[in-house]
């Protein structure tokens, strides 16, 4: 404080020599103090100084202006309108520390206090109202993870005891068992529990609703033209060599539909080069059997609202920045889980997937493929719970090939569909991923492969997915997103034929690893049923489920989108060449 005195004697000489006469009678008034000339000389004043003798000249004339002087037995005391402040210089610091960061600890103190409170009386209520269990009552609290809630059932002591002590083996005894045993109250930690298991549903899937998806027909045509349609399969049926198929009769079904999937669709499958068409396209070069576009005739729309996913250039590749990259590739090595499927016997077709994959960086497992030509495959097969114990192979390779069906040998489909069960088993039990994907051998993933798959399941996939195909050939549904449709059974195809004719494509699927063994044990039981053949084509099986199994489909037209397909020919056609199998 005597420091500010002397910053005060400072600014008084320097006005009385710059200012003249009129600042001598100012200065006089305005301080009057004692200093030692060699303080002002052999230091420097500092700004505090400046700042508490500025403040102190600034008082209002009228008042009286302060008097300032230095004590130097109370170590600087400074006396100013009749207040005295006693101390030392750092004493005042620490009071003024005090005085200017007093309300912030305030401030502090308080958002905690409201953070916890909101916590605890608000935010706590709304996940779980719970309340302790008195002695008569158990609260039981189920989790249910579509609407993010919970749902209260109370339960008495006395039907507690009733229950655990009734011997009959009854569905009434059953029942209340099961109930009782959900009534154990759930403590802090299933909370926790059950927040880390939302949390990680969010990790799979973007949140979109549930979609209600029904069976249906694609379209309404006239009875005219259903009938021209008719007419010119049948005419088509009757250049092949299945003599049974142009005697189908006209009614239940849609010609026009059936004329478009096997002359628009089915007849591009087979080509040394698969083009990526749209619907729209693939009508135009089936337009020799369609009837001619005319006013008032319908659209046909295999997919609804096509403008949404059936394009070809929704497959280009997306410019991704390198954060998208970084966090693509940290989601993927968290929460995916790849698998090759390939027939020991070929070796070239793993030495080239391997060669993919790994410049990629894609870690990946190899799962051993059946081959049905081998001695005891079937047997092993059976064994080993990939296809069922009362499977008939020889009822069923009769029945394929019997006029109708027209499908001959169907060892390499019988051990087609028995490879991929085996990688879901083995997917579902060795997996520590939420995602599992199963790779076929003739495949190869883009290069952005990893990042179009985060884009997919964050910004994309709605959160009831069980399946997705990454590459669906004559997709029919509905498109739901951008590089999404939601597959639909073909009801427009009998049963006995499984719904044959659309969503073809296994060779890159993604698989919700939770949800594989209610999958498999559906999609297994429709694949092998002797009397249907169709249905071991795993592909056709699992769209003929598709209003049982929530499945999903990158169209095939979108080009390169994520799979490429190198065309080596199929192991499967090859095998159902060779001669039949003995059950």
């Amino acid at each position: 404080l005597a420091q500010a005195t002397c910053a005060c004697s400072v600014l008084t000489k320097w006005l009385r020599g710059n200012a003249g006469g009129p600042a001598n009678c100012l200065t006089s008034l305005l301080c009057s103090f004692e200093c030692d000339e060699k303080m002002l000389v052999n230091r420097e004043v500092s700004d505090r100084e400046f700042k508490v003798a500025s403040s102190e000249m600034d008082s209002s004339p009228d008042r009286g202006m302060a008097l300032l002087k230095v004590d130097p037995e109370s170590s600087g005391a400074m006396y100013s309108r009749s207040r005295s402040f006693v101390g030392s210089r750092d004493q005042h610091r620490v009071r003024d520390c005090f005085v200017l960061y007093l309300f912030m600890v305030v401030f502090v103190t308080l958002a905690f206090a409201c953070g916890a409170a909101l916590d605890r009386y608000v935010l706590n209520g709304q996940l779980l109202k719970h309340k302790r269990p008195n002695r008569t009552t158990e609260a039981a609290i189920i989790w249910n993870s579509t609407s993010f809630s919970m749902t209260r059932t109370t339960i008495t002591t006395t039907t507690r005891r009733a229950t655990n002590t009734t011997t009959t083996n009854t569905a009434t005894t059953t029942t209340t068992t099961s109930v009782a045993i959900a009534t154990q109250t759930l403590t802090p930690m299933h909370k926790v529990n059950a927040l880390k298991t939302r949390l990680q549903e969010l990790e799979v899937c973007n949140g979109f609703p549930k979609l209600d998806i029904t069976p249906r027909f694609p379209w309404q045509v006239s009875e005219e033209d259903e009938h021209t349609c008719y007419r010119n399969v049948i005419n088509q049926y009757r250049l092949g060599s299945d003599p049974l198929l142009p005697r189908q009769i006209e009614s239940g079904r849609s010609w026009c539909w059936v004329a478009l999937k096997e002359f628009g669709c089915h007849s591009t499958l087979f080509g040394t080069d698969r083009p990526h068409l749209s619907w729209e396209e693939m009508q135009s070069n089936a337009a020799w059997i369609l009837p001619g576009p005319q006013t008032g005739r319908a659209n046909y729309h295999p997919l609804l609202e096509p403008q949404v996913c059936d394009r070809k250039q929704f497959g280009k590749p997306r410019v991704w920045s390198s954060m998208e990259w970084h966090m693509a590739w940290v989601w993927f090595s968290k929460c995916v889980t790849v698998y090759v499927l390939n027939l020991k016997s070929n070796v070239e077709r793993w030495t080239a997937m391997k060669k993919n994959l790994l410049q990629l960086d894609i870690k990946h497992h190899r799962v051993w493929g059946v081959d049905m030509r081998e001695t005891d495959a079937l047997f092993d097969a059976k064994t080993e719970g990939l296809i069922p114990e009362a499977y008939n192979f020889t009822r069923s390779e009769a029945r394929a090939m019997s006029t109708g069906q027209a499908m001959g040998g169907i060892k390499g489909t019988v051990g087609c569909a028995a490879g991929h069960f085996r990688a879901q088993a083995m997917a579902f039990k060795e997996a520590k991923t939420p995602i599992a994907i199963v790779f076929e051998d003739d495949v190869k993933p883009e290069r952005d492969f990893v990042p179009r798959l985060w884009s997919l399941v964050h910004e994309e996939l709605p959160c009831d997915w069980q399946v997705v195909s990454l590459r669906s050939m004559c997709p029919f549904g509905r498109c739901v997103s951008q590089h999404l449709t939601r597959v639909q059974p073909d009801v427009n195809e009998p049963k006995d034929r499984c719904r044959h004719g659309v969503n073809y494509g296994m060779q890159g699927v993604m698989y919700r690893t939770k949800d594989l063994p209610d999958v498999r044990r559906l999609w297994q039981a429709t694949v092998f049923n002797d009397t249907e053949p169709h249905c071991l084509d795993v592909d056709v099986a699992l769209a003929a489920l598709s209003d049982s199994i929530n499945f999903y489909a990158v169209p095939f037209v979108q080009y390169p989108g994520f799979l490429q397909e190198l065309r080596q020919g199929s192991s499967r056609f090859e095998i159902n060449q060779n001669t039949t199998l003995e059950s």
